[in-house]
């Protein structure tokens, strides 16, 4: 956290998805892909947004500082000989 109550991010990046048709049925048992997505990046410790627009969905997706670097430490991602 910052000294503003917030989490600093090390990236930002959007996803467009188009939105699915509200007359198309679904059965009971299926989720939804964004859903199952979203839910998928926030168990990895992503922080996701969700912003719905008229014709698409936004899914806007961050990584700490802290993720980035647990993920650095495992692909072992080295930046001028030193490890990251």
């Amino acid at each position: 956290m910052n000294g503003h109550g917030e989490e600093q991010t090390g990236f930002e990046i959007g996803i467009v998805v188009a939105k699915k048709n509200l007359k198309e049925e679904r059965v009971d048992y299926e989720e939804d892909c964004v859903d199952v997505l979203v839910s998928e990046m926030k168990k990895v410790g992503l922080i996701v947004e969700r912003v719905v627009g008229l014709a698409e969905e936004f899914i806007k997706v961050a990584a700490p500082l802290e993720t980035l670097g647990r993920a650095a430490a495992a692909l072992d991602i080295k930046k001028d000989g030193v490890t990251i």
